[in-house]
């Protein structure tokens, strides 16, 4: 009886114990996500100043001083910005892979999520950049 307890509690604690790389792996794929909900609620508010940016621009088409060509040159490269911001995220929804770890190593897994934490870091980065420039690009013509 005494070796059907202990081989109970020893099955038990094993089952009980995770592992320290499939934990890492939650850690990670919660902090993609976490960074992701941070930002993609700026989505459509980065459509709406590229919009406002290109209506900018449209009202310059008229002008032809060189003035005016270099502010429309300007405006062209915000309006790419948060265009290249807002293609970037979607790639990065595209790309990543929710259960990743189910078909491949641990490690590979660590290696994979830690990418992807990287890459979505730098869409954040890229998307608040282009919003802040946006708007003050919007604030300045007003």
């Amino acid at each position: 009886m005494k070796n059907v307890l202990f081989l109970i509690s020893i099955v038990t604690m094993l089952a009980s114990c995770s592992d320290p790389k499939l934990e890492k792996v939650e850690a990670l794929k919660k902090e993609c996500i976490a960074i992701h909900d941070e930002v993609m609620p700026r989505m459509g508010g980065m459509v709406e100043l590229s919009t406002g940016i290109k209506g900018l621009r449209s009202k310059l088409d008229s002008d032809t001083t060189d003035s005016a060509q270099l502010v429309r040159v300007m405006l062209v490269r915000k309006v790419e910005l948060l265009d290249s911001a807002h293609e970037a995220m979607l790639v990065w929804m595209d790309e990543y892979v929710t259960d990743y770890e189910l078909e491949h190593t641990s490690d590979e897994a660590i290696t994979f999520y830690e990418g992807k934490k990287v890459s979505i870091s730098e869409v954040k980065d890229i998307m608040l950049k282009s919003i802040e420039d946006g708007k003050e690009t919007i604030q300045d013509a007003n």
